[in-house]
């Protein structure tokens, strides 16, 4: 064989040969391609999932929030509500206590008083303006303010605060408990 076809066999041969790989390489190529596709795919999916569910957890956790803050809102109107009408609650007490009711106050302090102690030891400390309902009911009435109407020891030591305001204010807490519960149905 002569220098020149074996060189040309040596081309043939490494041409066939560079084919061939390139061949090989392509087929590889495509395969790895296919193989990211198909791994990208898959990510893609998996992170579109991720992402739904994040975005389901965010809308949740906001209207959570935004529940609580309806929520705390409501009870802060209602508050307010209560608030509003408390004190005029607190005078219609007050003044269906005060005049032709007064003498059960009085008779209904004066047995409070007597699980105490004796109705001989007992006083009443009022203003003028009611001093002669407590005389009517025979109790011994002691000057105080105009407001004032406690039932008290002699020494002072047993003290009962039957003044219409002062019961109006020890017995608020029920009266907007039921305030409230006429308001809203709400129990207690």
């Amino acid at each position: 064989m002569s220098l020149d076809e074996i060189r040309k066999s040596i081309d043939k041969d490494a041409k066939v040969r560079a084919d061939s790989i390139r061949e090989e390489g392509a087929a590889e190529a495509a395969a790895i391609l296919k193989d990211a596709r198909a791994k990208a795919a898959e990510i893609l999916k998996a992170s579109k999932i991720e992402a739904q569910k994040d975005a389901e957890r965010i809308k949740r956790e906001q209207i959570s929030g935004v529940q609580m803050e309806i929520s705390s809102m409501f009870v802060n109107a209602r508050e307010a509500v209560l608030e509003r009408h408390m004190q005029s609650l607190k005078k219609g007490i007050t003044a269906q206590l005060t005049g032709k009711n007064l003498d059960k106050v009085v008779g209904g302090a004066a047995r409070q008083f007597t699980k105490f102690a004796s109705k001989n030891e007992m006083v009443v400390r009022v203003g003028k303006k009611n001093a002669a309902i407590v005389k009517r009911l025979g109790y011994q009435p002691v000057s105080g303010k105009e407001n004032d109407l406690s039932i008290e020891s002699n020494d002072g030591s047993i003290s009962i605060d039957a003044s219409p305001n002062g019961l109006a204010d020890r017995h608020a807490p029920e009266a907007r408990a039921l305030l409230a519960s006429k308001l809203w149905k709400v129990k207690d």
